[in-house]
């Protein structure tokens, strides 16, 4: 989508963005609820802030990821951005990226961006390096907009590295996950059940 000041917003899966019709003279601020890649119009007058519930970014124009679902965590593509939560603030440089703890003394933490894996999903696809199983299930849960059940002891120790396109279908990618990591599934609607493969057994998917 494109704003009123003409900046340009690219929202993931299960993503809300408040905006106002037209920005103020003194600031432009939008709420965000997901993920979403932003290339801000550069007005210098009018910085641009993206309010979450874990902090606030800062911009006068340069392109970043905000994601803000379960954690927040923050991206600089390009140009130059302050990541804030209460009175602790941090200035990204291109290739930083800032997580958002909650809860702790020092909230802000600034570690170099793997971004082929930030933007997979801008670029349409699911880039996973050394990510757990749970994770990915989380992640495909919420772009195919299904329930997955499963024990979260079973995956939480497992770590893997995946690629895929998300154009693929729903089947598709779980029959992936099934052959590559030992993972038995049966799905109804939009529920899906997960479980470990049983050596010997016969598995229903």
């Amino acid at each position: 989508m494109v704003l009123a000041d003409g900046t340009r917003v690219m929202l993931n899966a299960e993503t809300r963005l408040r905006f106002p019709e037209a920005f103020g003279d003194g600031e432009r601020r939008v709420f965000l609820e997901g993920e979403a890649y932003f290339e801000v119009a550069k007005e210098r007058e009018r910085p641009f802030w993206v309010d979450f519930r874990e902090g606030t970014v800062r911009v006068l124009g340069t392109q970043f990821n905000v994601k803000a679902y379960e954690e927040a965590v923050a991206t600089l593509v390009h140009g130059k951005v302050e990541v804030a939560r209460g009175q602790e603030a941090v200035v990204l440089q291109p290739g930083e990226q800032c997580r958002i703890a909650a809860g702790e003394a020092h909230a802000l933490i600034v570690g170099k961006a793997d971004l082929m894996s930030t933007l997979a999903w801008k670029n349409g696809e699911f880039v996973f390096k050394d990510a757990s199983l749970e994770q990915v299930i989380d992640e495909l849960a919420r772009w195919y907009n299904v329930e997955m059940m499963y024990d979260h002891s079973l995956f939480r120790e497992s770590r893997v590295h995946i690629y895929m396109n998300r154009s693929q279908t729903l089947d598709e990618a779980l029959d992936m996950l099934s052959k590559a990591w030992n993972i038995r599934y049966e799905r109804q609607g939009t529920k899906v059940w997960l479980g470990e493969r049983h050596t010997g057994g016969t598995d229903s998917d």
